[in-house]
């Protein structure tokens, strides 16, 4: 009270210059600013691989519930087709339809009737994998080719030709005759609907055709050796790896350079590949 009475000016300066300092630590200083930003960067770069990684985990386990959905219509189709499994597609005027349209009348979301042309379920959403984008199309497909030693879902292609193979007709495969069913995969992971499996020497995995980094199982038309078509796998899909059912059931997340590892003649050397039947 002396102080204020004898020096009342130097009081009055002396609370200023207080008022000023304590205003002054209200705020954040751009060192300060600067701080906190490095750390909320460096917690986002920590952070963001393992969203990544937890976003692309619920694709593949959607991917794979989709499958074992697809899975339970070939044993409904099997039940209901004196044990047979759908052919890949059908040139048949009596029975046009692939094996989609097929197994789609098992599913609430089916789009095609007797009366509609094959096809119609092309594009059904339960066929889609996640991890699809518009520059890249995925969808859950089969395994497939010309002979019954190489996938159980055959591919007939003339069924006024007698002979079985490429350019003939093919039996439908028993889903009883399958040996190992856990060894063996129906449905992938593909870019249109079916792959030609590479155990076939039509489709053998040669070379990069579109320039992935990875060989491509293609096929060489035979009137015109030069023409080739990449089959529509994606191996890679899922992180670098991909989603299967098998016929025992169960989904398999397999990774690619164990999938389609292959020999130096083009063959695959996993033993998923082979199709194994009964006598």
């Amino acid at each position: 009270m002396l102080w204020d009475l004898l020096f009342p000016t130097a009081n009055i300066v002396f609370r200023t210059e207080h008022s000023i300092m304590e205003r002054k630590r209200d705020a954040f200083t751009l060192v300060e600013l600067l701080v906190v930003i490095s750390i909320i960067a460096l917690l986002l770069s920590i952070l963001m691989p393992a969203l990544s990684k937890v976003r692309e985990q619920a694709r593949t386990v959607i991917c794979k519930s989709r499958m074992s959905q697809w899975g339970q219509f070939v044993f409904l189709y099997a039940h209901d087709n004196a044990d047979s499994l759908p052919h890949t597609a059908s040139g048949d005027q009596a029975d046009h339809y692939f094996w989609f349209d097929k197994l789609g009348r098992y599913i609430s979301e089916k789009r095609t009737n007797e009366e509609e042309g094959h096809g119609s379920n092309y594009d059904l959403e339960a066929r889609k994998c996640p991890a699809m984008t518009n520059d890249n199309p995925i969808y859950i497909g089969v395994n497939s080719t010309g002979v019954p030693g190489c996938a159980p879902f055959i591919w007939e292609i003339d069924p006024w030709t007698p002979t079985a193979g490429i350019g003939g007709r093919n039996q439908s495969i028993k889903l009883s005759v399958i040996i190992q069913p856990g060894s063996l995969f129906g449905f992938l992971d593909v870019r249109t609907h079916f792959i030609h499996s590479p155990l076939y020497k039509y489709f053998r995995l040669t070379a990069d055709y579109d320039h992935d980094g990875m060989d491509d199982s293609i096929f060489k038309v035979a009137n015109n050796p030069e023409f080739l078509s990449y089959n529509g796998a994606r191996p890679r899909t899922h992180s670098d790896g991909a989603t299967l059912w098998m016929f025992d059931g169960h989904t398999e997340y397999i990774k690619f350079k164990d999938f389609w590892k292959s020999d130096k003649s083009g063959y695959p050397t996993h033993p998923f590949w082979n199709f194994r039947m009964g006598k």
